[in-house]
């Protein structure tokens, strides 16, 4: 069994403020409120990874579809994770296959092993832990 930890970092409410650093990151709908500088999370919507997250995310094809997924007074917000390969996409996999977000083609291949995901920080709705895959 593989044990990743990842510290999230977030919320980014606007994503100029994303890191342009290699790792994993949330995609959700929140509803932010100027008065008190807090961000409540909603939905999950999406999980990806980059070797650039800023870059991906300011240019990701999706960006329609995550929109599509918010309601009234929500906005998209973002969290972030630094990892470096191979764990950063064993990371996501794990996290989709968790969560399922409804964005996401899940990724059930790359977890052809066991998994445990310790996570940290700013995590928004992700568990502290969990682990998933087969049990080898």
């Amino acid at each position: 069994m593989k044990t990743i930890a990842l510290t999230f970092e977030g919320p980014y409410t606007n994503k100029e403020y994303v890191p342009s650093n290699s790792g994993v990151y949330c995609v959700y709908a929140c509803i932010h409120s100027k008065a008190t500088s807090m961000v409540t999370y909603k939905r999950l919507l999406y999980v990806g990874e980059s070797t650039d997250v800023k870059t991906r995310i300011d240019d990701h094809e999706r960006l329609d579809d995550w929109m599509a997924h918010l309601r009234q007074g929500e906005k998209l917000c973002y969290t972030f994770a630094g990892v470096t390969s191979p764990d950063r996409k064993r990371a996501e996999a794990a996290i989709i296959h968790k969560y399922a977000p409804p964005v996401n083609e899940h990724k059930y291949a790359l977890l052809s092993y066991k998994t445990e995901m310790k996570i940290s920080g700013r995590k928004g709705l992700l568990a502290s832990t969990f682990t998933v895959g087969n049990s080898i």
